[in-house]
């Protein structure tokens, strides 16, 4: 015997208990009325016994459920099909009830004593006995029904699941090849006139794309290990800009062990080297400011290129784009996305998604605060 099948079997069990308390209550009350009054414990091992022998036939019952449902579909052969197991059911539990209280020598107070024949009590009882076969039928098609639409929303959840973790796929798929058409612009722009440069970037360049392998599974990951890949990419960038980049980390300690989606910021601090840093005439600076702000992850990438003119719409490419679909996938309703030209000039980009803790995540071994470096 499973456990789901003893755990049903104590619930009937249960249920026939306390019908059988209520109707011997009931009837006590009934009988305290009259000028002969019975006390509960009279009725009850009467009432037990009637009960469970309901409680035997849950299983008949259930399978009459389910032939019925196979078998017929109109809903007037469907009634009346019931009804004919319904009279069935009733002559069952009658007789079994009747010729149980007749060997137990039931009292009058029972309603089967003498000059009280099978007819009679068949007669007597049998509205009460159609009675709790509806009951017991509806009861069944409840639970059914409401097994049926629990199942049908599961996997209504995990398909939509599985369409959002297909989405996000093929987001990260786009970002790859854009990424890499990228990186080997830079390879190639330095193959000739700095070959020592090109073979270090082809070597970071085989390390990013070993982290990003890494990370293809994973839909979120710890700011630690985002801001790892970040690192990598930026040293790309160091090799090509040399002292014109500047890299700021100023992430709050608190915030490493959160969760992020995958490879969401490196499309950030690519658009902001590539449009920011690379358009600057002299050295810029790119900084990385994460904070925890309640139960929201502020997250922004400033630089101090040009930016876009005051008053003109930001046009979004493909990287951006990217992040914002994926933030609407990941957090339809619940996050910010927005990118402003600051006062002082430059572009800032802020990400506000729902604060996560990574389970068993530790913070990085660097200093914790504010650090400045040219070579990431």
């Amino acid at each position: 015997m499973t456990r789901k099948t003893l755990n049903r079997l104590l619930v009937i069990f249960a249920v026939c208990t306390l019908m059988a308390l209520a109707v011997s209550f009931q009837w006590s009350k009934i009988r305290s009325l009259t000028p002969s009054p019975v006390p509960m414990h009279r009725y009850l091992p009467y009432l037990l016994i009637s009960f469970y022998g309901w409680g035997f036939l849950i299983p008949l019952i259930h399978w009459i459920c389910k032939i019925i449902q196979q078998k017929i579909k109109h809903w007037l052969l469907l009634i009346s099909a019931h009804l004919s197991a319904g009279l069935s059911v009733a002559i069952i539990h009658v007789s079994y009830v009747y010729f149980v209280w007749r060997w137990l020598r039931s009292p009058e107070i029972i309603g089967i004593g003498k000059g009280h024949s099978w007819w009679m009590t068949m007669i007597r009882q049998f509205d009460y006995e159609l009675l709790i076969y509806a009951m017991t039928v509806g009861f069944i098609y409840t639970t059914q029904y409401y097994r049926r639409h629990r199942e049908k929303e599961l996997a209504t959840v995990r398909l939509q699941g599985q369409l959002d973790r297909a989405h996000l796929q093929l987001l990260k798929m786009q970002l790859q090849p854009h990424f890499l058409y990228n990186a080997l612009n830079t390879i190639s722009a330095f193959t000739e006139k700095d070959p020592r440069t090109a073979r270090k970037i082809i070597s970071r360049l085989g390390d990013l794309l070993r982290v990003s392998l890494e990370t293809q599974e994973d839909s979120e990951i710890p700011l630690q290990r985002e801001i790892k890949i970040l690192k990598t990419y930026l040293e790309i960038e160091t090799l090509r800009f040399q002292d014109r980049l500047t890299v700021i980390w100023d992430v709050d300690p608190e915030t490493e062990s959160s969760l992020i989606p995958a490879m969401i910021l490196q499309p950030l601090v690519e658009n902001a080297v590539r449009h920011g840093i690379s358009r600057s005439a002299g050295p810029g600076t790119l900084t990385l400011r994460v904070r925890r702000e309640d139960a929201i992850l502020r997250i922004e990438v400033l630089d101090t290129g040009p930016g876009f003119p005051p008053g003109a719409p930001h046009r979004e490419g493909l990287g951006l784009s990217n992040v914002r679909k994926r933030l609407e996938t990941c957090y339809p309703g619940n996050h910010r996305f927005e990118i402003t030209r600051p006062s002082r000039g430059g572009t800032s980009v802020t990400l506000e998604i729902p604060w996560k803790q990574a389970p068993g995540t530790e913070n990085r071994e660097e200093p914790a605060g504010l650090q400045r470096a040219t070579v990431p």
